[in-house]
């Protein structure tokens, strides 16, 4: 999950979906969400609008 924190840092201005940042890190959709829920207690979707 800190990789996906440097991947939006980085790739904010690019990248809007969550299904983009999970195939970055080569996982589906759904267990992405579940994990960054999990670890932030935040979706991947508050994340990227918040950045």
């Amino acid at each position: 999950m800190e990789e996906f924190r440097r991947l939006l840092d980085k790739h904010y201005l690019t990248l809007h979906k969550p299904a983009d940042y999970a195939e970055l890190l080569a996982m589906s959709p759904n267990n992405f969400t579940k994990r960054c829920t999990k670890y932030f207690k935040k979706s991947p979707s508050a994340m990227i609008q918040e950045r």
